[in-house]
């Protein structure tokens, strides 16, 4: 398996992970315990750091550059990190994060599958 692949593996195992610590948000109330709060916690990080490891990781790989498209899913990653501080700080609800994070997870996934848009964001 050459590297590409593991990258690859890497990524869509950190975007799981992302998504299933977005999903333990909804579960969050004020009187969840503890251990509930960290496991949503680490599986959010958890994620956030094999998504960037592995996203720049293919970047180099696969020696794109910094295309405009780069810097865009860069602002998601970092809107999808602060998901997590908004909840715990009540600012938005469990839900509504779930609702941004589909949003945010499917302007993602549209930037990847449209090498059209890729190639005019270059």
């Amino acid at each position: 398996m050459d590297a590409i692949s593991i990258y690859k593996i890497l990524h869509i195992v950190g975007i799981m992970s992302l998504f299933l610590g977005v999903g333990g948000m909804l579960t969050l109330t004020k009187d969840s315990p503890k251990g509930h709060r960290v496991m949503v916690s680490v599986f959010h990080g958890v994620g956030l750091v094999f998504i960037l490891v592995a996203g720049f990781g293919l970047l180099a790989r696969l020696q794109l550059g910094w295309p405009v498209w780069i810097f865009i899913k860069v602002g998601i990653w970092l809107a999808m990190g602060a998901l997590l501080v908004l909840v715990k700080k009540s600012v938005i609800s469990g839900k509504t994060a779930w609702i941004i994070a589909v949003i945010l997870g499917a302007a993602a996934a549209f930037l990847v599958f449209n090498p059209g848009l890729r190639v005019a964001l270059s």
